[in-house]
C-alpha cells in the first residue's frame, strides 16, 4: 500500500489506539475516514490535518456511527463513496468492555453487549467495505483487526471480552482465506498499552480495590512491569509501527502479531 494519498478507513478512530492510528496515517499523507460515537473526539482527531507535522496531502472525514445500527454504517459508507470509489485499508479498532468482572459477575446482557461491540461490529463494518477494498488499485488492499492479548492467552478476568476477541481472531483467519489474493486480513493483539484503554482500566481497578486512581495506576504499572519481560507497558507508537508494516507488506495475510513485550510464553 502506498500510504501517501492512500484511502484508509479507521473504525473506532476517535479514541485511544484507533485515534492514534488515524493521526499517524494523516501525518504520512493518507486520506483517512474515521468512525466514532463522540463528536468532540472525532473533531479533535480531524484537526490533525492542520498540525504542522501532518503531510500537506492528508485529508480526514468522519462519521458518527453506532455499530449496532446498520443504517448508520451504510450512511458512513455513502460518505466515503462521495470521496472515493475504493479504499486501500480498513482498520477495525472498535472494542472494549462496558462492564468488568469475573464469570460470576457478568450477566447475559454484559456478554451480549461485549460480543456485539468486539465481534459483530467487525462483521458489519467488513460487510460494508469489502467491495471497496476489492476495488482498490493497489496490488492488495488489506484489513487489520485490532484484537487483544487475552484472546490468545486468557487470564482470570473479563471472560466475555476474551471470548469476543477470540471470535474476532477466528473470523479474521477465515476472511483471510476467503478474500485472498486481492484483500489481505491480519490481526494485532496488544497487551496493556499506555493510552488505549489504559485510563479506563485504572479507573476500574481503583473502583474494585477501593483506592485512589493514582494508587491504582502505580499498582497497574508495577504489575505490567513484573509480568512483561521488557519491563513496561507498550506505547501507541509501537502499535502503529506494526499496523503500518502490515498495511505495506504485501506478502502477509492471516497473521496474528502480539504486541506484548514478551508476555506470550508459547511459541505460536
Amino acid at each position: 500500500m502506498e500510504i501517501k494519498r492512500g484511502h484508509v478507513v479507521v473504525a473506532g478512530g476517535s479514541y485511544g489506539i484507533g485515534a492514534h492510528i488515524a493521526k499517524c496515517f494523516m501525518y504520512e499523507g493518507a486520506h483517512v475516514f474515521i468512525t466514532g460515537r463522540d463528536p468532540q473526539h472525532l473533531e479533535d482527531v480531524q484537526q490533525v490535518v492542520h498540525d504542522p507535522r501532518a503531510s500537506e496531502d492528508a485529508q480526514c472525514h468522519f462519521g458518527l456511527v453506532e455499530m449496532n445500527d446498520l443504517a448508520s454504517i451504510a450512511d458512513f459508507r455513502d460518505l466515503v463513496q462521495k470521496h472515493t470509489n475504493s479504499i486501500d485499508l480498513l482498520v477495525n479498532a472498535i472494542g472494549g468492555a462496558d462492564t468488568f468482572g469475573t464469570f460470576d459477575d457478568l450477566t447475559d446482557e454484559d456478554w451480549m453487549r461485549t460480543i456485539d461491540l468486539n465481534l459483530m461490529s467487525a462483521v458489519r463494518i467488513m460487510r460494508e467495505f469489502i467491495p471497496m477494498l476489492q476495488a482498490s488499485e493497489e496490488n492488495t488492499s488489506s484489513i487489520i483487526n485490532i484484537s487483544s492479548l487475552p484472546a490468545h492467552q486468557p487470564g482470570r478476568f473479563n471472560p466475555h471480552y476474551a471470548a469476543a476477541k477470540a471470535g474476532l481472531d477466528t473470523l479474521s483467519k477465515m476472511m483471510a482465506n476467503e478474500l485472498a489474493p486481492k484483500v489481505r486480513v491480519n490481526v494485532i493483539r496488544p497487551s496493556t498499552i499506555m493510552g488505549g484503554g489504559w485510563e479506563r482500566n485504572i479507573a476500574d481497578r481503583a473502583r474494585r480495590e477501593g483506592v485512589e486512581e493514582s494508587i491504582a495506576k502505580v499498582r497497574m504499572f508495577n504489575d505490567e512491569r513484573k509480568k512483561t519481560p521488557l519491563g513496561r507497558p507498550g506505547t501507541l507508537d509501537e502499535v502503529y509501527s506494526v499496523v503500518r508494516m502490515l498495511a505495506t507488506n504485501e506478502f502477509m495475510t492471516g497473521q496474528f502479531i502480539n504486541i506484548d513485550g514478551g508476555q506470550t510464553r508459547t511459541v505460536s
